[in-house]
């Protein structure tokens, strides 16, 4: 297992040992608690993450190892085969395996992503991974640390229709739940990534008034929540004084409404 953050794909073998993947070894153990440290620093939290001080399990060895020989066959059936993160700790190394796998292993991505909840969260859930994905979410909220990870992982722009659909239904739902968090989220874009966003909603205009809904609907469905507060609630808008000029992607949402209905 290589360090997180490592660029390029990760490296490729074989099944050929899958044996010895039940019994790795102290030298893999200790690759593991490595792993989670690193990992637990560069999604700046701290130990133990969610209060949770279990040490980290097995699990990530087979979800590395379903990684490296994602060119076989059997590579899927060993993904479907690792077990539920049960500590905080399997949440941050499995995230640190798919994570980093899932550009590179587009036919092995979804199930990367059902199963680790915590990449689900921050990409897209995988197609039986939305309620894992929900029930994390409600979970990272409580906590300081990772609600602020959940914060500017859910602000960050993105390119997938599938990650803003995921993102934006989101943020609607919690609205009625959370409403500091998704102000929070939105103040978040604007304030660091701006330019990204604006970009994006000109393009999302440009569809929507040539008449290519399918582009436009997921860029203003991220935006949903925030238009449906302004509407509900504006006088928790204006309390936020860096959520400032956002109504181009407010009335994009609005617009392609519409369009939708006509």
């Amino acid at each position: 297992m290589r360090a997180p953050g490592s660029a390029g794909p990760p490296p490729e073998g074989d099944l050929g040992t899958a044996r010895g993947l039940l019994d790795p070894g102290d030298e893999v153990m200790a690759s593991i608690a490595r792993l989670a440290g690193a990992t637990t620093a560069r999604l700046r939290l701290s130990g133990p993450p969610l209060g949770d001080r279990r040490p980290p399990g097995l699990g990530v060895v087979l979800l590395a190892a379903a990684v490296g020989a994602r060119g076989e066959r059997r590579s899927f059936e060993l993904a479907h085969a690792v077990p539920k993160p049960r500590t905080a700790y399997d949440l941050l190394t499995y995230h640190a395996v798919a994570g980093a796998a899932v550009p590179y292993a587009p036919g092995l991505a979804d199930v990367l992503r059902d199963s680790s909840p915590l990449t689900g969260c921050l990409d897209r859930p995988g197609p039986a991974g939305a309620q894992d994905c929900d029930d994390l979410v409600d979970r990272l909220r409580q906590d300081r640390q990772a609600r602020r990870l959940l914060t500017l992982g859910f602000a960050r722009p993105v390119t997938d229709p599938a990650q803003y659909g995921w993102r934006g239904d989101t943020l609607a739902w919690l609205r009625h739940e959370d409403v500091d968090l998704v102000l929070d989220v939105y103040e978040s874009a604007l304030v660091h990534f701006r330019a990204e966003h604006e970009r994006m909603a000109r393009a999302a205009w440009r569809a929507a008034m040539a008449g290519d809904l399918a582009a436009a609907v997921p860029v203003a469905t991220w935006w949903r929540a925030l238009a449906e507060l302004e509407a509900a609630a504006p006088a928790l808008l204006r309390g936020r004084h860096e959520l400032i000029d956002y109504h181009q992607w407010t009335n994009l949402f609005r617009r392609v409404r519409t369009l939708e209905a006509t």
